[in-house]
């Protein structure tokens, strides 16, 4: 049985040099009565990876699909952390339980009955119904640009391994998958009627509720069956269920929304939808974004502060910095991928000794430091995050005296295991995370090793280079930095990170097991969480899973972090979207210029 996957996030800007000042960067200011109107304004430094619902994965791009699309079940854009991790209804009138008849007896089936009054903006107007889901979750498996968390369906509903094995050898043309998505039938996805959506389960599943409200399974029109998934075309015929639609895409250039006229916030209690337009403009250097959303003439961005600008920021209590998530611990994870399938694993990081080694030298302090600081960056220790279930404090499987790494016992095991002199070592990273590469670099050149650095823009690296397993099978790579957080938060969280990183099940075309990891201790240990029937049986099972994967060596852990974003000094109501973990966009406000300064 196969199982999970998981969404990303470009990892931490960092420079050298950060300040470690512990001030605390001012709150999201709440205070003004929120207002409607204006332009919200955007900058961004690489393109989106997808555009598609179905396989949109990084935090840009699933910041913009909260402008034009909804969901099952979602979570609220609330400040209070014990509340926002909770699903509640969306698309459905509310949350199936035993109670109301929405979950059976035996928890195999679930039956969402939705909204009537919601509508695609097209020509002419057509209402939502049930259908457009089920077509969702047939196209999350497209053989084009298949979702990356098909493992979360695979895994739960019956029968959806064997329909996403079929619709995988359908050509991927537009008349093959259409053809197959119209005439094929999922059986434990169906919707009897337009108002309500069956899904059959292969297990009780206590998380299903969390799978519903993943963004991948947001509905799908049936005109986009005329487009190949996040195609050229697709991207300028994208039609809307939110509050926007998005009027203009230049590639690589600019985004520009609209208020979508057929939306009304009766239908939608969840989205105030306050501001009237959002711009976002691509190809902005991050230097150049910060300097303008200092200045006012922009307002967010979902490239993070550069770590050069945090500590100063963080000293003085400017308010354009805030770090999410709110409160204590960090949201994310960055670690190092490593390339189990390349073309010499077997006399190089097909070694355990070789991985440990790797494991050991790196400066996780320096790592820190370069990443802004004890404030925004702690070292990760262990395979499993603080904020992920299997997660024990007491843990410290990677960890060095002061967490400088031991670059003289790395040295001596790369010899022991026969590591080959003139072999360099292949980083690879996403552009502005050059410091992290950079310590990275230092760290194992004190350990013998020559290291060539290959940085891209963040939507090639993961769209493209980690996407991708033949570019690990080719050696493009041996290491690449990735970041990492949750599905979503919580108790029963266990199964939304390392199993989606690393089940060999799950290697393949737009899957997120990069390395093209495999070990039958660990799939059986995944299988054996993910069935538990309890959550506290399966947070001790995630937790053996950990050990597992820190023996052996599969994941280099670096940091866990939060992340420091930046927001213009008139936006107002932002809140950590648990998407994106950047501001949900259509929650916030713009607080109307002060006297003498310039409106927009």
């Amino acid at each position: 049985m196969r199982r999970l996957r998981h969404r990303l996030l470009a990892v931490l800007l960092a420079c050298a040099g950060c300040s470690r000042e512990r001030q605390v960067a001012s709150p999201i200011d709440v205070s003004t009565t929120p207002q409607r109107g204006g332009t919200l304004r955007i900058l961004q430094f690489g393109d989106v990876d997808h555009l598609a619902t179905t396989s949109a994965y990084n935090n840009a791009s699933l910041s913009l699909n909260t402008l034009t699309s909804r969901t099952l079940l979602t979570y609220p854009p609330v400040a209070d952390n014990a509340v926002k991790i909770q699903p509640v209804p969306d698309l459905a009138r509310l949350i199936p339980t035993r109670e109301n008849g929405g979950i059976s007896a035996d928890g195999l089936t679930y039956t969402f009955h939705l909204r009537g009054d919601i509508r695609w903006d097209t020509n002419p107007v057509r209402l939502f119904v049930a259908g457009d889901v089920v077509r969702a979750f047939k196209l999350a498996c497209n053989p084009s640009q298949p979702a990356s968390a098909t493992g979360f369906f695979i895994d739960a509903i019956e029968g959806f391994d064997s329909f996403c094995a079929a619709l995988g050898k359908v050509a991927p043309t537009i008349s093959a998958m259409r053809q197959f998505v119209d005439t094929s039938t999922l059986r434990s996805v169906r919707a009897p009627d337009d108002s309500t959506l069956i899904v059959t389960l292969r297990a009780p599943r206590p998380d299903f509720l969390n799978v519903a409200a993943l963004p991948y399974l947001a509905p799908v029109p049936r005109e986009y069956l005329d487009y190949i998934p996040d195609g050229p075309e697709f991207r300028q015929h994208t039609i809307s269920i939110g509050p926007y639609r998005l009027r203009r895409y230049l590639p690589n250039r600019e985004f520009v929304y609209e208020r979508n006229p057929v939306w009304t916030a009766a239908s939608d209690p969840l989205r105030p939808a306050y501001v009237d337009r959002v711009i976002v403009t691509l190809g902005v250097d991050l230097q150049l974004q910060m300097l303008q959303i200092e200045a006012g003439t922009a307002d967010l961005s979902p490239d993070p502060v550069r770590g050069a600008d945090v500590g100063p920021m963080l000293a003085s209590g400017n308010p354009v910095l805030w770090l999410s998530p709110t409160g204590p611990g960090g949201g994310s994870m960055s670690f190092l991928a490593i390339n189990r399938v390349g073309p010499d694993r077997d006399a190089v990081l097909g070694k355990l000794e070789v991985r440990r080694a790797l494991a050991l030298a790196v400066d996780k302090a320096a790592l820190v430091q370069v990443s802004a600081g004890p404030q925004v960056a702690s070292p990760l220790r262990q395979a499993a995050p603080s904020f992920l279930a299997g997660h024990r404090p007491s843990d410290r499987e990677y960890a060095t005296p002061g967490d400088r790494g031991d670059a003289s016992a790395a040295r001596a095991m790369l010899q022991r295991a026969g590591y080959p002199p003139d072999r360099p070592l292949r980083i690879a990273y996403p552009i502005g995370t050059d410091a992290v590469a950079q310590v990275l670099q230092a760290s194992f050149a004190k350990a013998g090793l020559r290291v060539e650095l290959k940085p891209l823009l963040t939507g090639e690296y993961y769209g493209r280079l980690l996407s991708d397993i033949g570019n690990a099978r080719r050696g493009e790579w041996d290491l690449a930095v990735v970041s990492w957080y949750p599905d979503w938060y919580g108790k029963s969280n266990g199964r939304t990170v390392l199993p989606t990183l690393f089940d060999g099940r799950t290697v393949g075309k737009n899957v997120t097991n990069y390395g093209g990891f495999s070990a039958d201790s660990v799939n059986l240990a995944i299988d054996r969480a993910a069935n538990a029937v309890d959550t506290p049986t399966a947070d001790s099972l995630w937790h053996e899973m950990s050990l597992l994967l820190s023996r052996e060596v599969a994941l280099i852990p670096l940091l866990e972090t939060k992340y420091p974003w930046p927001r213009s000094r008139r936006v107002r109501g932002c809140t950590w979207d648990s998407y994106s973990l950047g501001c949900n966009l259509t929650n916030l406000w713009l607080a109307r210029p002060p006297m003498g300064e310039a409106a927009r």
